[in-house]
């Protein structure tokens, strides 16, 4: 865990069983997250960390895609500076345009190393 012992990342995956591996693959760089499965639940865990600096999301989601959630959570906390990481496994343009926020796109399956280092960089800036 980290020295704050505060959660930098938080994944966002309505395939509840990545969520842990997505956990595991942090805390060996000593960086602590946090998971969750429902959209509205991962937007409450935005408001009660605001360590957090990085949003995992899966686009493809039931209730709310990961387009929407990044708005909400831009609209919702304005003044927070959070990036956003959106994973996919259906690569579809449609999606890109309708958001102009400065993201990375990440195809699933996500290979592991490659989602380590695309979080570090992010965490980093």
């Amino acid at each position: 865990m980290s020295a704050t012992n505060e959660a930098r990342v938080l994944f966002l995956d309505d395939e509840t069983e990545v969520l842990d591996e997505y956990e595991d693959l942090l805390l060996v760089e000593n960086i602590r997250s946090i998971t969750k499965s429902d959209p509205k639940e991962a937007l409450l865990a935005l408001f009660d960390h605001p360590s957090i600096q990085l949003v995992v999301t899966d686009l493809r989601m039931p209730n709310l895609n990961g387009v929407d959630f990044t708005r909400t959570v831009k609209t919702s906390l304005p003044l927070r500076k959070i990036e956003f990481i959106w994973m996919t496994g259906f690569v579809d343009g449609g999606y890109i345009q309708e958001c102009d926020l400065p993201i990375a796109i990440l195809t699933k399956p996500v290979d592991s190393d490659v989602l380590k280092k695309t979080i570090l960089e992010n965490l980093k800036k």
